[in-house]
């Protein structure tokens, strides 16, 4: 999908999740996308999965937001950035 001028694979991340039998996720994303996130999470939805925007500031790949009671947490806009892989986690570059 398209968030101003930059494109973002909302439908990898779904499948990602998907793959990983979840219901609901938790997405977060950087202050600067902040704005579209309502629109990231409904495309989301309509794919399926249940989405709560994370509402915390998020500055980088080391700042992961808890994950609650949701099964997976999309983190838009970085990489892990060499950080051990974690089966609850999606990156989703931006």
């Amino acid at each position: 999908m398209r968030v101003g001028d930059l494109e973002v694979d909302i439908g990898g991340a779904v499948r990602a999740a998907m793959k990983r039998k979840a219901k609901s996720v938790i997405l977060q994303v950087p202050e600067g996308l902040k704005r579209r996130a309502g629109e990231m999470a409904d495309a989301i939805e309509k794919m399926g999965i249940s989405a709560t925007l994370a509402g915390d500031p998020c500055y980088g790949a080391c700042d992961l937001c808890s994950i609650y009671d949701k099964e997976i947490l999309v983190h838009v806009g970085h990489t892990p950035v060499g950080l051990a892989a974690d089966e609850r986690t999606i990156f989703e570059e931006v």
